[in-house]
């Protein structure tokens, strides 16, 4: 996100982003999407409304901006501000994907090394998105440096002090619930409504076959 703000906007800085955020001018919105750019459309249910398709019109507004010149400043920083908005929120949302994820395969009633194995990687996946965005500016972001601790101490993987994230596994009738703790948090910060909490459940690329 760094490339976009800069004092003059330019072509090739939002280029530069598009490019970081892991896609192309062709905006697939598929499995062929790299990076956040896939995460964003996974959680993306391709009807024009979702987090891929936000991002993809606020990067084309900020690229016509910057070309356009100075006279277009306002219009790039609000283009702008809804790509920082939306990256983050597809991201929050992929980490709620991923504690639903583990809570599914470690709740199981029997479960093997293979499972428990794909359970945490799911936890490691959504303890990486979080532990990334706590190393952002603080000003850059919608979640608070104090709801980030709090979400990672719940998932044992405190910003301060050890990391129990054995006892997930170890100790599923208690960190399973604080994991769907974790997805609430989420919720609460963002706004996230009941009927996309479950949506995020899901893989659209995989489900709709937009690969």
């Amino acid at each position: 996100m760094i490339a976009l703000d800069t004092a003059i906007p330019t072509v090739r800085n939002v280029d530069r982003a598009l490019a970081l955020f892991g896609a192309t001018p062709a905006f697939k919105n598929s499995g062929v999407d790299k990076f956040c750019a896939n995460y964003a459309a996974r959680r993306d249910k391709n009807d024009g409304t979702g987090f891929y398709t936000t991002i993809r019109d606020a990067f084309k507004k900020a690229r016509a901006a910057a070309a356009a010149g100075r006279d277009y400043d306002a219009e790039y920083r609000a283009a702008v501000s809804v790509i920082r908005s939306n990256w983050e929120r597809s991201q929050m949302a992929t980490a709620i994907n991923y504690c639903y994820a583990t809570v599914a395969t470690l709740s199981a009633t029997t479960i093997t090394d293979s499972a428990r194995a794909t359970g945490m990687h799911s936890f490691g996946e959504a303890v990486g998105f979080l532990w990334g965005w706590s190393t952002t500016v603080a000003s850059q972001r919608t979640i608070t440096s104090v709801q980030l601790s709090d979400a990672l101490a719940l998932m044992r993987a405190p910003t301060s002090g050890p990391w129990t994230f054995y006892d997930v596994w170890q100790k599923p009738a208690t960190t399973l619930d604080e994991l769907l703790a974790v997805a609430e948090l989420l919720q609460a910060t963002y706004g996230f409504s009941e009927a996309e909490m479950l949506d995020f459940k899901q893989n659209w690329i995989s489900v709709q076959g937009r690969q």
